[in-house]
């Protein structure tokens, strides 16, 4: 799993804030915005990285194994919790309830996780004025996401 892109691109930004007063400007936001899109993409392709390691040690004949990572992409439409729940209720509802087991307790981390996913569907779709995501709620959403992964892994192993 890896969130390089997401990483770098938040100590980057950083690193140019401690050198110019940028606080509140306009490229403070423009960061922001930025970064949300890379942290959704960092994180789709962490999702994407789990199931297609999963396939690769569970299934030897390699046309099925090429059907399934066809069929979940497709399946695949968004990054949100519930929606990455349903893809591992695929691999049977054990998986999906593990994968909610590991993560329940969390409502405060999840809702963060959930409106920075929808302040980057705002962004992308030109809703620009209903993102108002701080790099501290989005350094805090990318930890969110690296749990969501690890509870993602877990249920694929232990089920």
């Amino acid at each position: 799993m890896s969130f390089s892109k997401t990483e770098t691109a938040i100590e980057e930004s950083e690193r140019l804030f401690a050198n110019y007063d940028l606080s509140a400007s306009p490229i403070e936001g423009y960061l922001a915005q930025y970064i949300l899109i890379v942290l959704c993409a960092d994180m789709q392709q962490a999702v994407y990285s789990c199931i297609n390691s999963y396939l690769d040690d569970n299934i030897e004949n390699p046309r099925i194994k090429e059907y399934m990572r066809g069929s979940l992409i497709r399946l695949f439409r968004s990054i949100e919790k519930p929606e990455i729940a349903k893809i591992l209720g695929y691999f049977g509802e054990t998986t999906k309830t593990v994968f909610n087991q590991k993560l329940e307790n969390l409502d405060e981390e999840m809702q963060l996780y959930s409106d920075i996913v929808k302040a980057r569907h705002n962004v992308a779709h030109n809703n620009i004025e209903q993102q108002h995501k701080t790099f501290r709620e989005i350094k805090k959403a990318l930890e969110v996401s690296k749990k969501i992964i690890e509870a993602l892994k877990y249920a694929l192993q232990t089920t």
